[in-house]
């Protein structure tokens, strides 16, 4: 599932990210996260342990959010639980105010369509698709 259209702007990742953090938590308890460079070049870095609580601080203001801007072209954010449940990427644009900025969500089918069910309800679209597909057309490497 991705966002739709594509590139948004910064408050409305940030309100889906609320928004996702709320449905993923009760269900996943311990959390990752990874600077993800698939859609840049490919390079791979270990994930580090993560917890709700931070990620509650990055999404307390889009200030907050967008001080955790990567600095780099097309390197997102990865937040997964320990079981790989989940993948949730984003990646916020250096600019100033950041409007190019994108979502995706990797899981089991129930979790995204409820994930879209509950952005649809704040007014925000989604595209729910293969994965493989999708990350086969995003791949920098």
């Amino acid at each position: 599932m991705h966002l739709h259209p594509g590139s948004v702007e910064l408050g409305i990742v940030r309100t889906a990210l609320r928004l996702l953090s709320d449905l993923l938590r009760p269900v996943n308890g311990e959390i990752c996260i990874n600077e993800d460079w698939h859609d840049h070049d490919g390079f791979k870095k270990p994930s580090q342990p993560f917890s709700w609580e931070a990620f509650d601080g990055w999404l307390a203001s889009d200030e907050a959010l967008a001080s955790h801007q990567q600095g780099d072209v097309a390197v997102y954010w990865a937040v997964h639980d320990l079981d790989h449940r989940f993948l949730l990427r984003f990646y916020l644009d250096d600019e100033q105010p950041a409007s190019e900025c994108h979502l995706d969500l990797c899981g089991a089918d129930s979790v995204l369509h409820s994930a879209a069910t509950r952005l649809a309800e704040e007014g925000i679209a989604t595209r729910i698709g293969p994965a493989k597909a999708y990350f086969d057309q995003r791949y920098g490497g």
